[in-house]
């Protein structure tokens, strides 16, 4: 399975390896700006930046750090960083601010 993953990789980066790109800086740099940002947009995104830390196109951001977000912009665990009840909004700017905050931006 990992070599059928590899394989795939290999060929979209030969194929397709400028609309990857495109695809993977422009949804690392929403996250790195975005100020408003829902769940399944920042689990969509986050995807597409652990792409490019595998394929070894983003590089000042490591798996480590990847898989700690994706814990902490959950409804539940935004809401016990705050220690109260939040609303949708409220938490979509949380997440937005943990995201630039561990992403290096303030």
């Amino acid at each position: 399975m990992v070599e059928y993953e590899q394989n795939a990789r290999q060929i979209i980066m030969t194929q397709e390896k400028e609309r990857i790109t495109d695809r993977i800086w422009r949804a690392y740099g929403i996250l790195k700006n975005a100020y408003i940002i829902s769940s399944n947009e920042t689990i969509e995104l986050l995807s597409q930046v652990r792409l490019g830390v595998d394929l070894g196109i983003i590089k000042d951001i490591n798996r480590r750090q990847l898989n700690e977000l994706f814990i902490f912009i959950q409804p539940a665990h935004l809401q016990k960083l705050e220690g109260k009840k939040l609303t949708a909004q409220q938490r979509d700017v949380k997440r937005a601010q943990i995201i630039r905050n561990k992403l290096g931006v303030v």
